[in-house]
């Protein structure tokens, strides 16, 4: 496959670019379909070979349904990504461990959340493992 090409638009929180274009909203990846291929049938969407959401590379986009896109996300082992996997993750699983320990030895969660970007509600979560759960 040939190298993704990430849009240099501004990116959403899930990592799609955005810009106006024909005086609406487009996401990079369909506006790129629509230069590269033509109109998007309606009840279509814009799907990523590459599963990359910034990627613009026409070769790596496909036409599917919701159905199509979910069978294609099912088959990649992408329903359930979890900890550092998630491309928005903020933390990596070493770092939720020296998290948990720092809480565990008492110090400020708002101290520990400052020194990791992340608010002390999450260092909170994160110690009573309601989130990372899968990290030991």
């Amino acid at each position: 496959m040939t190298p993704c090409i990430d849009t240099t638009d501004p990116l959403t929180r899930k990592g799609y670019g955005r810009r106006w274009w024909k005086d609406r909203p487009w996401y990079s990846h369909r506006r790129a379909w629509v230069e590269a291929n033509g109109p998007i049938p309606d009840g279509m969407m814009v799907c990523h070979h590459c599963d990359r959401p910034s990627c613009i590379n026409p070769e790596h986009l496909f036409l599917g349904t919701a159905l199509d896109n979910n069978r294609d996300r099912e088959a990649k082992g992408r329903r359930n990504v979890k900890g550092e996997r998630n491309p928005f993750a903020r933390l990596t699983d070493d770092q939720v461990r020296e998290i948990r320990e720092r809480a565990a030895a008492g110090e400020n969660q708002s101290h520990i959340g400052a020194d990791f970007g992340v608010t002390n509600l999450a260092v909170n979560a994160i110690r009573r493992r309601r989130n990372w759960t899968h990290v030991q």
